[in-house]
């Protein structure tokens, strides 16, 4: 065997490190291939353990799109939405377990000359349950020869929340409020 031939050789050896088996390479060896697949199985890592499900929500616009005071109305009971240790009633998401959550909403809007605002709120017994502001869009654009445009409205961030703690949405003209389900949402999942 020449000298590359005998650097480049090599065979697996099976070293336990926890619940992960590494694999090894030793220069000179003769084989470069596991002898049987028992041998392919040994080098196969362990599945790791099974990850503990995290609250997250994805809501979609329903129809009408809001109620009283402009907070926004959403479906909860159709594909692709869901919820899962998080709570939807009265138009918020209550939380149920303490934690740093990553809260979103996008809103597709028609601009006419009129003045826009998106909000993403929160209530808390902190703040004596009154509505607090964590997000806020808001636009007026006027342009000539053109009586109204759809724009969107993004709003992420991430905020420390508590059990008993809710999040909605609200805008300031839900008339404003355009498009599809898919084009207008709001949800959180813990980070």
């Amino acid at each position: 065997m020449d000298l590359c031939g005998r650097v480049f050789a090599a065979v697996l050896k099976e070293a336990a490190s926890s619940d992960i088996h590494k694999v090894e390479y030793v220069k000179g060896e003769k084989s470069t291939s596991p002898r049987s697949s028992h041998d392919y199985n040994k080098a196969v890592p362990a599945k790791p353990p099974k990850a503990e499900s995290k609250p997250a929500a994805f809501l979609q616009i329903a129809s009408p799109a809001s109620g009283r005071n402009g907070v926004l109305h959403w479906r909860a009971d159709s594909f692709p939405v869901f919820t899962r240790g998080l709570e939807y009633k009265n138009n918020s998401l209550y939380v149920h377990q303490d934690g740093y959550y990553y809260i979103f909403s996008k809103i597709a809007h028609l601009e006419n000359c009129n003045f826009f605002k998106h909000q993403v709120m929160q209530c808390t017994e902190r703040y004596s349950s009154q509505a607090i502001e964590l997000m806020q869009s808001s636009r007026f654009i006027c342009v000539p020869n053109k009586s109204q445009w759809r724009d969107n409205s993004y709003l992420g961030g991430i905020f420390q929340l508590y059990k008993g703690d809710s999040v909605f949405v609200k805008v300031n003209n839900s008339s404003q409020v355009h498009g599809e389900a898919y084009e207008n949402f709001f949800g959180a999942f813990m980070v």
